[in-house]
């Protein structure tokens, strides 16, 4: 059911810094029916590939990549979707600087009815998720827990380093709903303030002190 709904979603999204899904069929294989996705081909590398290789990126570069995943965001948001799984790995970037946003295997239409995973189960990745997609008191989250996640992105690439990384998954949780990391610059001296202050709000602990999703 997400498989084909990924399908469905990437369907109703048409925009530049979003890989497009064209279509969604099956076949039957070996006497067991496959179904796959047909989706736009994207020659590049993800930004996990591109930390990998600078260590850290650029300010400019990361403004770039900011106002680019968030132009793709926007889009997402306005079909009625929160994406729920942004992070280094599902962001692609070509030789050119196109940025582009993948995977929404686990993308929720916000009008959906019913849920596709247990109820109360954790549906992303630890790491890159906001502090209400933990609390069931903070109600559904919406289109600001992805800002929250491109804050993180936008920390881990200008710094070369996590904000919340730990080997203990509880310890990772704990940092994210309670602990406020470093601000960016202290890691990065080379950072703008402006550059700074943007991922400071973009990881606000309340969703309503983070800019408009």
């Amino acid at each position: 059911k997400r498989f084909l709904r990924e399908a469905e979603i990437g369907k109703a999204v048409e925009q530049d810094n979003v890989v497009r899904c064209f279509d969604c069929d099956a076949l039957m294989v070996e006497g067991q029916q496959q179904h796959f996705l047909v989706m736009e081909y994207v020659e590049g590398q993800t930004l996990r590939d591109l930390l990998t290789e600078l260590e850290r990126v650029p300010e400019e570069l990361c403004r770039h990549i900011g106002i680019e995943v968030a132009k793709g965001l926007a889009a997402i948001h306005e079909a009625g979707v929160v994406h729920r799984d942004l992070k280094p790995e599902n962001v692609l970037i070509t030789p050119d600087h196109v940025v582009k946003i993948m995977d929404l295997g686990v993308a929720r239409l916000q009008a959906e009815a019913v849920r596709l995973s247990q109820t109360g189960a954790f549906v992303g990745s630890l790491e890159y998720a906001a502090p209400e997609q933990f609390r069931s008191s903070d109600g559904e989250p919406d289109g600001r827990a992805d800002l929250h996640a491109l804050g993180v992105v936008l920390y881990e690439l200008a710094t070369g380093q996590h904000p919340y990384r730990d080997e203990d998954a509880a310890k990772v949780l704990r940092h994210i709903l309670d602990d406020t990391p470093r601000k960016a610059g202290e890691l990065n001296p080379q950072l703008s303030p402006f550059f700074e202050e943007v991922v400071q709000t973009l990881i606000a602990k309340d969703r309503a002190q983070r800019f408009a999703g």
